[in-house]
């Protein structure tokens, strides 16, 4: 067979390879007691890979071999038999239009030796990895959604139960749709005959998930709650089961997980038979039924924003945006994609076809009161999303009010004289919050934003305030006073709105987002100026603050 993958495998010693099976395509060969397939890659494509099948096993214990099989029925050039899958490859780890046809081949083949020399300890922390893959596998079908707020502590969890849902929640979190009604009946009603437990496991060692003829039973559970040889759980989980009892006859516990920096939660219930007096550990001790494993997924706020690399650190942060326009969308939908999920929003502008284009979620809205409806828009996002909408400009006195509570307040409004305003209310009042003023030019090339500590020197007036103290104008903005003409629409009655289109909307928001990471990792010290272009972020640390200013100079 003149074949150059035929040629590369037939070269290992520890491959056994069947010419009589094998194509130019397909390479069938033995490696240990296990039998492979080996898909060539294609000459004519630089982006393809070769495969790899097990064939025929029917049992087995090496991570990596996919459990479900693939139908290749009907394809001539494939030998008859069950195929399954062997994963090698982490998605995106490999550009294959770089490696050569045979160094795919020689590739593939080490990986392939790779997998199967690896020792206990490694094949654990391999089938630790795709802890929930095996899991899931394995467990009932279920719409099961898991809302923790805090992942290294034992808890009590609320059952509740939709039409096609169950959800079990952390004592802390607050869902602002479980109250939710249809047709004059609750959406979720509380399951109380069900009690379920959060576990954290803190020693993952020799936890492996169920595969193929190593299903979960009793057994793996007293191992997480009481082994002999790890300390899977900490000395106040095992408190808690000591102490804690449940009356029903059915546990279920959502167990916690951590690999490779990574948390994992999966399901299992218990049932019980007897020994409704005894505590829960007495109980999982003396009293386990039945082990069912269950599909879940863990889908609260804070976990959402873990696994896709977003700091928790602002979770309790509450922000106060003042303006619901087309900054205000685009820094609102931002905010709770980015850690936030405590707003309380300003505005009493009403949503017109004129904003339609610029403002963030007017594909869905057509009409109504814009803080209502961003409000309405973010809570959609999320459950944990707390959003407290008012229709209303805010005035100094409900900014006094608002005031101690916010961690931020955001301006996002297009009026000066109402920035200048409420800038000196804040100053007077003492604001303890960090204060972040946005602005746009007219035209879109141009914006800006500014941060301000109000027990140190420098404010929003400072832009406005010449070297002597006489009021001026922004002496941040640089669009030429034509360009400003230019691009100013006027819609009678002396209403006028500003042209500018959806990039800068999305430099500002950007922008702002590096500053709030500044405010939560680096210790910022003093007030500055941020000068936004579509080529560049410049920082002003300095020569903004005007000692001559009537609102925080000296």
């Amino acid at each position: 067979m003149d074949n150059i993958a035929f040629e590369i495998l037939s070269a290992y010693e520890e491959l056994d390879v069947e010419p009589s099976v094998s194509t130019e395509d397909v390479i069938v060969f033995r490696l240990e007691e296990m039998r492979f397939a080996f898909l060539c890659p294609k000459k004519d494509s630089i982006t393809s890979c070769a495969h790899i099948f097990a064939l025929d096993v029917e049992t087995f214990d090496q991570p990596h071999i996919l459990l479900n099989e693939i139908d290749f029925e009907g394809n001539s050039t494939l030998p008859k038999g069950k195929y399954r899958s062997v994963c090698l490859y982490e998605s995106g780890s490999i550009i294959n239009a770089l490696v050569s046809y045979e160094e795919k081949i020689v590739d593939a083949i080490e990986r392939l030796l790779a997998l199967l020399s690896l020792s206990p300890l490694q094949k654990e922390k391999e089938f630790q990895k795709e802890f929930l893959f095996y899991w899931n596998n394995a467990a009932q079908n279920g719409k099961r959604d898991i809302y923790l707020d805090n992942d290294t502590a034992f808890s009590i969890l609320s059952v509740y139960q939709s039409k096609d849902r169950v959800r079990y929640i952390a004592p802390n979190v607050c869902l602002s749709d479980l109250d939710a009604t249809r047709n004059g009946n609750r959406v979720w009603q509380q399951r109380v005959d069900i009690a379920a437990i959060f576990l954290p496991i803190i020693d993952n060692r020799g936890i492996l998930p169920p595969r193929n003829n190593h299903p979960w039973g009793k057994e793996q559970i007293l191992e997480i709650v009481c082994s002999d040889t790890t300390n899977h759980i900490s000395r106040d989980t095992f408190l808690q089961l000591r102490l804690g009892q449940t009356k029903y006859d059915t546990l279920d516990i959502v167990f916690g997980m951590t690999i490779t920096k990574t948390p994992y939660t999966f399901l299992a219930r218990i049932k019980f038979h007897g020994g409704n007096q005894n505590s829960m550990l007495e109980r999982l001790i003396h009293n386990i039924h039945s082990v069912e494993m269950l599909q879940s997924e863990e889908i609260d706020y804070r976990h959402l924003n873990q696994v896709i690399g977003n700091s928790t650190g602002n979770l309790s942060k509450k922000v106060l945006l003042i303006g619901a326009g087309s900054l205000g969308s685009y820094v609102a939908s931002e905010l709770v994609k980015n850690g936030f999920k405590d707003l309380t929003i300003y505005d009493g502008d009403a949503l017109s076809p004129e904003n339609f284009m610029r403002w963030y979620c007017s594909g869905i809205f057509k009409n109504g009161k814009k803080a209502s409806l961003l409000g309405f828009y973010l809570e959609m996002m999320h459950p944990e999303i707390h959003v407290d909408t008012h229709d209303e400009n805010i005035d100094a006195a409900k900014l006094i009010k608002e005031m101690p509570t916010a961690d931020y307040i955001i301006f996002t409004v297009g009026s000066s004289d109402t920035q200048l305003r409420l800038n000196r209310v804040l100053k007077e009042n003492g604001c303890k919050a960090k204060v972040l003023f946005a602005w746009l030019e007219a035209g879109g090339q141009h914006s800006h934003l500014l941060r301000v500590d109000y027990s140190t020197s420098g404010c929003f007036e400072c832009l406005f305030t010449d070297n002597v103290g006489n009021m001026v104008n922004n002496q941040a903005n640089i669009t030429a006073d034509e360009d400003i003409e230019l691009n100013t629409i006027r819609n009678g009655c002396g209403a006028t709105r500003v042209a500018y289109g959806t990039s800068v909307l999305l430099r500002t928001t950007s922008a702002l987002l590096d500053i709030l990471h500044k405010e939560e990792f680096e210790n910022v010290q003093g007030n500055y100026l941020v000068n936004i272009s579509p080529n560049s972020v410049a920082y002003d640390y300095a020569s903004f603050t005007k000692e001559a200013c009537r609102c925080c100079g000296n």
